[in-house]
């Protein structure tokens, strides 16, 4: 092979674009013709730079498409192809079908082993671009040791049964998913989230749960890998279902005491009085709520606690007691004023790339997950930290 003078090729890094020339080669040998025009993109698979291509991601995920584009742009300082919405769009997506679908199993024998972890399973409806369909779930879960919970007001010694006190978690692995794969991707995800957490055969899971089948059989999943669950349905999603229920002062007070006989434990109780309440609730509107109330709880009557015993021994109760796992990794995102509608393919993808950085792998797994996704490299395999 010679030289053949070179070509102008595309390279586009953080903030700028280039034109990089590169080489043309071609056989000496006269009767051979072949030639090579190489370019920036058949050399490296792409000719975005990694660190570029990374923070497309991050600002996709965190902002919609177009208002990516106006970030990235803003950063740059002047309007680049490069950074238009479709781009990015497509950047996340290939991202994320990457950490989906290769999420690192192998883990590092320095993590510790947790002797309690705190398993929350809830899903959240988004609306659908199909015309046939108006919404479809995408669920999502979060693991974490009640010792990473930090409250900002230590000082709560009471506790009011309409508010719990709230706090951050600082140490978590979280999980999500929207495809309709009869829960087989958020099944494997949520346990590989509890096992970077720290499960092993002698843990014990709290699952807390809105009482739907769906999450309790994602929870169901985290059997035979821990040595027991203690299931109990969320008196976050409990008081909600009280609080959409508005009756006249004579009856709202029985509402009232119907709601502390159930935070006490006192179950068959509370529901019995529910019954007095629906047979004195002139509103059929009412009415149907409180029945709907009283079958929810009769449906998940083995999943209801001393709610108040176990707020008094420090143990969740709530999943309202930390953040919201819906509302962080697909509301604030995924919905709003925006009127957004998705598909759960293209949804999964962004779902992917917020759970990781919710889970602080994105910090660790990062560069990893645009190098390997994007750009295709042949990277070694970096073991869970």
């Amino acid at each position: 092979m010679k030289y053949a003078g070179s070509i102008a090729s595309h390279f586009h890094s953080v903030f700028t674009d280039h034109k990089v020339p590169v080489k043309r080669q071609k056989c000496c040998n006269k009767n051979c013709g072949w030639t090579n025009v190489p370019s920036i993109s058949s050399l490296f698979h792409t000719n975005l730079h990694p660190d570029l291509a990374k923070l497309q991601t991050e600002m996709g995920c965190n902002h919609t498409y177009r208002e990516a584009e106006k970030q990235m742009n803003l950063l740059s300082y002047y309007p680049r192809k490069i950074n238009n919405h479709a781009r990015i769009h497509t950047v996340v997506e290939i991202v994320g079908n990457y950490i989906s679908e290769h999420q690192i199993e192998k883990l590092s024998d320095d993590i510790k082993s947790i002797p309690e972890l705190i398993c929350q399973v809830d899903g959240g409806h988004l609306k659908s671009k199909k015309a046939e369909q108006r919404s479809f779930e995408a669920l999502t879960s979060v693991i974490y040791s009640p010792n990473n919970i930090h409250y900002s007001d230590k000082s709560t010694t009471t506790v009011n049964v309409k508010e719990l006190p709230r706090g951050s978690i600082t140490s978590k692995h979280c999980a999500a998913s929207a495809l309709a794969d009869d829960l087989k991707t958020i099944k494997r995800q949520t346990l590989v989230a509890a096992l970077k957490q720290g499960m092993t055969a002698d843990t014990q899971v709290t699952a807390l749960c809105d009482g739907a089948s769906n999450c309790w059989e994602v929870i169901n999943r985290l059997e035979g890998e821990c040595h027991s669950i203690v299931r109990i349905l969320d008196w976050f999603h409990i008081a909600k279902r009280f609080q959409q229920i508005s009756l006249p002062k004579y009856l709202a007070k029985r509402l009232d005491k119907t709601k502390w006989c159930l935070w006490h434990g006192r179950h068959e109780e509370s529901i019995e009085r529910l019954n007095g309440i629906i047979n004195n609730t002139r509103s059929q509107k009412m009415k149907d709520r409180l029945t709907n109330l009283q079958t929810y709880l009769k449906n998940n009557s083995g999943y209801l606690t001393d709610y108040a015993e176990r707020y008094k021994q420090s143990k969740v109760i709530s999943s309202s007691v930390a953040e919201s796992t819906v509302e962080n990794l697909i509301n604030k995102r995924c919905k709003g004023k925006q009127h957004m509608k998705w598909t759960r393919e293209g949804i999964h993808p962004l779902l992917q790339v917020r759970a990781s950085a919710a889970s602080n792998d994105w910090k660790v797994f990062g560069d990893y997950y645009v190098s390997v996704s994007y750009t295709h490299l042949t990277l070694p395999t970096t073991p869970y930290v």
